[in-house]
Protein backbone atom coordinates (compact mmCIF):
# COMPACT_ATOMS: atom_id res chain seq x y z
CA UNK A 1 0.00 0.00 0.00
CA UNK A 2 1.45 3.33 -0.92
CA UNK A 3 3.06 5.08 2.07
CA UNK A 4 1.93 8.51 2.08
CA UNK A 5 -1.87 6.92 1.65
CA UNK A 6 -1.09 4.77 4.83
CA UNK A 7 0.40 8.35 6.48
CA UNK A 8 -2.30 10.61 5.83
CA UNK A 9 -5.34 9.62 4.43
CA UNK A 10 -7.06 6.79 6.31
CA UNK A 11 -8.33 6.51 9.46
CA UNK A 12 -7.89 3.53 11.89
CA UNK A 13 -11.31 2.04 10.17
CA UNK A 14 -10.45 2.39 6.93
CA UNK A 15 -7.07 0.34 7.42
CA UNK A 16 -8.83 -2.06 9.06
CA UNK A 17 -11.40 -2.70 6.05
CA UNK A 18 -8.50 -3.17 3.99
CA UNK A 19 -7.00 -5.90 5.87
CA UNK A 20 -9.91 -7.68 6.24
CA UNK A 21 -10.53 -7.07 2.27
CA UNK A 22 -7.03 -8.36 1.59
CA UNK A 23 -6.72 -11.17 4.04
CA UNK A 24 -10.59 -12.44 2.65
CA UNK A 25 -11.89 -15.06 0.50
CA UNK A 26 -15.03 -12.88 -0.97
CA UNK A 27 -16.32 -10.20 -0.05
CA UNK A 28 -20.18 -8.46 -0.57
CA UNK A 29 -21.25 -4.90 -0.09
CA UNK A 30 -24.76 -4.55 -0.28
CA UNK A 31 -27.67 -1.95 0.73
CA UNK A 32 -31.28 -1.69 1.10
CA UNK A 33 -34.18 0.01 -0.01
CA UNK A 34 -32.27 2.23 -2.31
CA UNK A 35 -34.02 4.35 -5.15
CA UNK A 36 -33.27 3.28 -9.00
CA UNK A 37 -31.03 5.96 -9.21
CA UNK A 38 -29.16 5.43 -6.10
CA UNK A 39 -28.69 1.44 -6.45
CA UNK A 40 -27.41 2.59 -10.05
CA UNK A 41 -24.51 4.54 -8.67
CA UNK A 42 -23.49 2.89 -5.86
CA UNK A 43 -23.41 -0.81 -7.81
CA UNK A 44 -21.50 1.41 -10.43
CA UNK A 45 -18.31 2.42 -8.54
CA UNK A 46 -17.61 -1.58 -8.93
CA UNK A 47 -18.69 -2.01 -12.32
CA UNK A 48 -21.65 -2.12 -14.35
CA UNK A 49 -25.10 -2.93 -13.06
CA UNK A 50 -27.37 -5.67 -13.98
CA UNK A 51 -31.04 -5.49 -12.73
CA UNK A 52 -32.80 -8.65 -11.65
CA UNK A 53 -36.12 -9.54 -10.50
CA UNK A 54 -36.13 -10.83 -6.72
CA UNK A 55 -38.74 -12.21 -4.60
CA UNK A 56 -41.75 -10.07 -2.32
CA UNK A 57 -41.73 -7.52 -5.11
CA UNK A 58 -38.16 -6.51 -5.23
CA UNK A 59 -35.96 -5.63 -8.20
CA UNK A 60 -31.60 -5.51 -7.05
CA UNK A 61 -29.24 -4.08 -9.20
CA UNK A 62 -25.64 -5.94 -8.62
CA UNK A 63 -22.79 -6.88 -9.90
CA UNK A 64 -20.20 -9.87 -9.18
CA UNK A 65 -16.31 -10.04 -10.05
CA UNK A 66 -13.17 -11.81 -9.37
CA UNK A 67 -10.55 -8.73 -8.64
CA UNK A 68 -7.03 -10.76 -7.47
CA UNK A 69 -8.55 -14.19 -7.25
CA UNK A 70 -11.04 -12.49 -4.71
CA UNK A 71 -15.12 -12.79 -5.37
CA UNK A 72 -16.34 -9.25 -5.38
CA UNK A 73 -19.98 -8.48 -5.09
CA UNK A 74 -21.90 -5.17 -4.72
CA UNK A 75 -25.40 -5.08 -4.48
CA UNK A 76 -28.34 -3.11 -3.67
CA UNK A 77 -32.75 -3.60 -3.52
CA UNK A 78 -34.32 -0.96 -5.15
CA UNK A 79 -36.92 0.92 -2.91
CA UNK A 80 -40.51 0.27 -4.30
CA UNK A 81 -39.34 -3.28 -6.71
CA UNK A 82 -42.11 -3.31 -9.39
Amino acid sequence: MNKRIKKKYLSDEEHKILRLYHTAESVQFYRFNESLNNAKSYVSIWGKPKLHDGTNNTIWADVSTYHNDKSVMVSTSIRGGK
